[in-house]
């Protein structure tokens, strides 16, 4: 049995089976995808610490004045008391 094994891997070797896929023309897609890897691995990091170095989006300009607009307007219409119009003012700060 070790015979027939040891015989079979020395022709596979033999007829470009053991030469772990050069013989095939396997390397240069080998190694364009560890190029692609690594490009896709250095992206990656990148992006994750751009992420961190940014800062949380602010409120767009104007849009306390947009806030105050709409509470006055449900005050006016009855939906909310003065009472709760001050208080939702305030939290708006």
């Amino acid at each position: 049995m070790l015979v027939a094994i040891n015989v079979a891997s020395t022709v596979l070797a033999q007829n470009g089976w053991g030469n772990h896929m050069w013989g095939w023309n396997w390397g240069w897609w080998m190694g364009l995808a560890m190029v692609g890897f690594w490009a896709a691995v250095i992206w990656f990091v990148v992006t994750l610490a751009r992420g961190r170095d940014r800062q949380p989006p602010h409120d767009e300009p104007g849009s306390h004045d947009r806030a105050r607009s709409v509470l006055a307007e449900r005050l006016a219409r009855g939906e909310i008391d003065p009472a709760e119009y001050r208080d939702r003012l305030d939290s708006l700060h």
